[in-house]
């Protein structure tokens, strides 16, 4: 007869086979559960409804604030700096000095559930961007019922402002400027976790410049907002579609901004959406001969060099080609434009990591 010792062995043993398979099995239904539940903004993004544990994944990433403690940095809101079509933006200052930009949504969220849908987005959004050459947010405030972004501030406005009547910008500035813009879109469409593909809004009033005139992208934002849109949409599989086309030509309209934006650093002329095509109908005449590049200088602009003047109207022509694909992605405009002006992703990245308060405004 069996010892009874053994019997104990082998019920200890099966306990502990047992406890294992369970344990592979609860370790299976969470990675699934959550995998399910895994946002990958900006096109699919989990439900508020849905997100019960959003506030704790969110205050890992950025510093939530309450009404009253952000009350007291905008001195009561009462340094009204701008005001959108949907918030309002104070300027305010963290108890360590730090100047920051307050965006408060107009809409109460109990008046306007979409309202509510939208902050949860944007903060999630903004607070999974990580590059130098764009705009980073420092935190957040969802309390009374009313919602706010906390963003840096910086003195030194947008681009648009800076190339006409700002600021003069000297040639090194514009293309220093140029190739950190160049980073950031090339960090959106091809780096950023979660992928964000394009921007879709580009322009120089959509691009900061810090204390030191280097270049942050703003306005990524509105990607939350489209993603809104989609997520809203029963039809699942035909989103998938309109996105993988969306992608392509996203990106591309992207690529041809830029080529767009070149020629408004080149030139010093405005490209805003009523003289963009204005703006790219006049250069072409100078782009296609090499003895003109020269013509389509910004007159005001002293110590141009002359190589990287013929190499950047010459990238600005591939960019902004009518087929769509023939344009260069921006990988290939990076390397262009590192190789015309001789400077690296160090050179184009701010010293500051400052954000406007005016480009803010200018992006409500």
């Amino acid at each position: 007869m069996m010892e009874a010792w053994v019997y104990g062995v082998i019920g200890a043993g099966a306990v502990i086979i047992l406890a294992c398979l369970l344990f592979i099995v609860y370790q299976v239904f969470s990675l699934f559960y959550h995998g399910m539940h895994k946002s990958i903004l900006p096109f699919y993004c989990t439900k508020v409804e849905e997100s019960s544990d959003y506030k704790e994944t969110k205050k890992g990433r950025v510093q939530s604030f309450t009404y009253t403690e952000i009350e007291a940095f905008c001195e009561g809101f009462s340094n009204l700096v701008g005001e959108g079509s949907t918030c309002y933006i104070y300027k305010g200052i963290l108890l360590d000095g730090t100047e920051i930009a307050v965006k408060r949504f107009k809409d109460m969220v109990q008046d306007l559930p979409y309202t509510e849908r939208k902050f949860q987005y944007q903060v999630e959004l903004l607070s999974q961007v990580h590059h130098p050459n764009l705009v980073s947010i420092i935190g957040y405030c969802e309390e009374r019922n009313s919602r706010m972004l906390v963003l840096q501030y910086a003195p030194n406005g947008t681009l648009s402002e800076n190339l006409h009547g700002g600021e003069q910008l000297s040639w090194r500035q514009r293309m220093r400027i140029a190739l950190g813009t160049a980073y950031g879109l090339s960090y959106l469409h091809y780096s950023c976790n979660p992928p964000l593909f394009f921007h879709g809004k580009f322009s120089s009033l959509n691009i900061l410049l810090t204390e030191d005139y280097a270049a942050k992208i703003t306005g990524i934002e509105k990607m939350s907002e489209k993603a809104l849109e989609l997520d809203l949409k029963p039809d699942k599989e035909r989103v998938v579609q309109v996105q993988t086309q969306r992608v392509e030509s996203g990106r591309a309209a992207d690529v041809y901004a830029f080529g767009t934006l070149l020629l408004e650093l080149i030139s010093g002329r405005q490209a805003s959406n009523q003289s963009i095509l204005t703006l790219v109908d006049s250069a072409k005449q100078y782009l296609q001969c090499n003895d003109k590049m020269t013509d389509i200088a910004d007159p005001t602009l002293k110590n141009i060099i002359q190589r990287e003047l013929n190499a950047i109207c010459e990238i600005a022509c591939l960019c902004i080609l009518q087929e769509v694909e023939t344009r260069p992605n921006m990988e290939a405009v990076i390397l262009m434009l590192v190789e015309a002006l001789g400077i690296g992703s160090e050179t184009a990245a701010p010293i500051t990591n400052l954000i406007t308060l005016r480009g803010l405004v200018e992006n409500v």
